[in-house]
């Protein structure tokens, strides 16, 4: 058997053998198309690696050898063409500007500017996704703007925080331009979202309600400031959206630091015909009210429980919790998936009960429940019997706090409270709990289904266990196949390990059947052919 060849031996294969033609003129022009193909196959598999670098700093290194001086830098036309030429394999790009590198960047974007055609598609002609984030200068927007090509689907526009510009009419009329720019150009983007807006800018909205009833968005993201009546109204009028993000935050993504934007006004009730999934990020009167303003067949919603604010910082209670509740299944029976995350907690820290959501019941095509926070979740076991009699298509359920808010009286998962949800949700997938009672006995499960769905049991704050052998038991035969993720100490490692081993075991066998019933197959087969001979 011959040995596997590299790429660089299967290459000079190639070019040997096309350099063999029968004419020096033909034989040099198969060589300039085999090159020329190599670069073709190669390319985009390079930038399909490159994807998450690709950032217009290392596009710019193809245009310029220069890495240190970029004051001087003198750039010819074979630079120039090898950087056309690249470009239009590029998907991705993200353009951030760091402090330190403000001036380097800036820089060589004017020289590539003057450098290149004006025809801006002869830039990325395939650029498919862009980020813009956090640009100093109204210039360095404007500039961007020979990134806009009618191949754009999605663009993400992220304006710097107030303390880091000084906020002129020059600075709104870039936005503005740019904003028209994208309406005009992108006739095929499908995903907007621009974040970073801390106070009403009445100069942007002629521009934003020509970009959402021009282009076939089906994602929209803004700041709620940003989302005006006369804006809300022009998207509820759109056939193809089907995502709407409101934020009431800044420029973060990761909502670490505290909202600038001003109160949004109380809105009216908008009528989304296709809008299918809502993401509403604030404190709680401004999820409230984006919920009162909404009306659509929504089919998942996520919340992010935000407290901090400059003017007005809110502090949670457990009521919000069931307005929110009360709220969604009064308008949204249909929903199937529901994210509630705090991501803070020194204005959150009041407990929370299960029976808190008992509203939510109604909607019964539910298959996806979450609630993720700091302070603590009560559980009992009765609230999750009703909810797994309620949600019997439920294919994930995750109820978690940090274990430092978990005592013997702040969660009420037992053994079964695990039974009962086997019995009902029989769909069930992924279940993630901080903890449960492990009281003694360990009971023995009944026979399991024949087919069991549930694949990962996460457990953050695993109780104490001294059976071993009769935990692993329990839970091989509650869901056989489970892989099971705890951080807990040396006893809940045997039953990881336990449990890998059953795993391994159940693989063995689906494999043995599977050759076994192939071997039937095959042998049927060949007793139906025989027979064919026979006659």
């Amino acid at each position: 058997m011959h040995r596997a060849w590299t790429i660089v031996e299967v290459g000079q294969w190639i070019a040997s053998a096309v350099a063999e033609g029968p004419s020096p003129t033909k034989s040099l022009f198969n060589m300039a198309r085999t090159s020329h193909h190599f670069f073709d196959l190669a390319a985009p598999l390079l930038w399909r690696e490159l994807r998450d670098e690709c950032t217009l700093l290392n596009l710019l290194n193809i245009l310029f050898d220069d890495d240190d001086d970029y004051e001087h830098i003198i750039t010819d036309e074979r630079q120039v063409q090898r950087f056309l030429k690249y470009c239009q394999f590029v998907r991705v790009i993200d353009i951030r500007w760091d402090d330190d590198d403000v001036p380097y960047l800036s820089t060589r974007l004017r020289i590539a500017t003057s450098l290149l055609s004006d025809d801006a598609a002869q830039w990325f002609p395939s650029l498919k996704a862009l980020q813009v984030a956090c640009w100093s200068e109204p210039e360095d927007l404007i500039l961007h703007a020979k990134f806009i090509v009618p191949s754009l689907r999605h663009i993400k526009l992220i304006l710097p925080s107030p303390e880091s510009y000084n906020r002129t009419r020059t600075w709104s009329l870039a936005v503005d331009l740019y904003l028209r720019t994208l309406a005009r150009t992108a006739v095929d983007l499908r995903t907007f979202s621009l974040s970073g807006v801390t106070n009403h800018e009445p100069l942007w909205e002629p521009s934003l309600r020509a970009l959402i009833r021009q282009l076939p968005l089906t994602s929209l993201r803004l700041t709620t400031i940003t989302c005006t009546e006369l804006i809300a109204e022009e998207a509820s009028q759109k056939s193809t959206l089907e995502e709407l993000m409101l934020l009431e935050v800044d420029a973060a993504d990761d909502f670490n630091g505290p909202p600038y934007c001003a109160d949004m006004p109380r809105q009216c009730t908008h009528v989304f015909s296709a809008l299918r999934t809502f993401t509403i990020a604030g404190r709680p009167t401004v999820i409230l009210n984006a919920l009162c303003s909404i009306q659509a067949p929504l089919l998942k919603i996520e919340i992010i429980v935000i407290c901090h604010h400059r003017e007005r910082p809110e502090r949670v209670k457990r009521h919000h919790y069931k307005d929110f509740a009360n709220k969604i299944g009064q308008r949204y029976p249909c929903l199937e998936e529901i994210f509630i995350r705090s991501p803070h907690s020194r204005h959150d820290n009041e407990e929370i009960w299960v029976s808190d959501f008992q509203p939510l019941l109604v909607c019964e095509q539910m298959k996806t429940f979450h609630i993720e926070r700091h302070s603590g979740i009560v559980v009992q076991h009765e609230d999750i019997a009703a909810l797994a009699r309620s949600w019997q298509r439920l294919r994930s359920l995750k109820l978690c706090c940090l274990p430092g808010t978990v005592n013997d009286g702040a969660n009420g998962f037992s053994w079964d409270t695990l039974l009962i949800l086997r019995q009902y949700c029989t769909t069930l997938e992924h279940l993630y709990i901080t903890g449960f009672h492990n009281h003694p006995p360990v009971p023995v499960p009944p026979s399991p289904p024949p087919e069991s769905p549930v694949k990962t049991l996460t457990i953050l704050c695993p109780p104490p266990i001294v059976e071993v052998e009769s935990v692993a038991l329990f839970f091989s035969l509650l869901w056989p196949g489970v892989q099971l993720h705890t951080p807990g100490g040396n006893e809940w490692m045997e039953v990881i390990s336990l449990l890998s081993f059953h795993r391994h075991q159940l693989q063995i066998q689906a494999c043995r059947g599977t050759l076994a019933s192939s071997t039937e197959s095959m042998n049927q087969l060949l007793h139906r052919v025989e027979k064919q001979r026979e006659l």
